[in-house]
């Protein structure tokens, strides 16, 4: 039997992703445990004050020795009401904070480049029409694609070592 231990020995480059979403204790246990990198409780910060109090604490030690914060503003369970309420200015403001406060971030497209916001019943974080339910062909000719900002975003973070980095991320007050 195989442990992360045993894998990341013999193949350093790889990257495991706890995708368990669970209570804070339980991720940095699943981080102790060798899983490279976590979902976490970023797309539920909205505030200035929000984002920086939790931002701060995942750079603080011991935390930041071991916890890798993979940020995603939407995941196929995940459409928060910020999402759904915001309109395009909302996901094009995720996307920008979930790509310059953490070293790795994602997105779940093609909703989120196309700014799919319908929940799948009032109070629901779930799309609509979920892919985890059907099988789905996305349509990326619309008016509301963020294709190319997603690539302008992606280019700047290539060519910015700042931007791939959490250690000396802080905020100004």
């Amino acid at each position: 039997m195989w442990c992360l231990a045993d894998l990341k020995g013999r193949h350093p480059e790889l990257i495991f992703l706890a995708e368990a979403f669970t209570r804070p204790k339980v991720m940095y246990r699943l981080a102790k445990l060798g899983f490279t990198q976590s979902y976490n409780y970023f797309p539920w910060r909205n505030t200035k004050e929000e984002l920086t109090e939790y931002f701060t604490e995942l750079r603080q030690k011991p935390l930041a020795e071991f916890f890798r914060a993979n940020l995603w503003p939407n995941t196929p369970d995940i459409l928060t009401e910020y999402l759904q309420s915001g309109g395009r200015p909302a996901f094009i403001a995720r996307l920008v904070l979930a790509a310059t406060l953490g070293a790795s971030y994602g997105i779940y497209g093609p909703t989120f480049e196309l700014c799919e916001a319908t929940p799948r019943e009032s109070g629901s974080e779930e799309y609509l029409d979920s892919e985890k339910y059907r099988f789905a062909i996305g349509i990326f000719v619309a008016p509301n694609n963020l294709g190319d900002l997603i690539a302008r975003v992606n280019r700047l973070r290539r060519e910015n070592p700042a931007l791939q980095s959490n250690y000396r991320l802080s905020f100004i007050r």
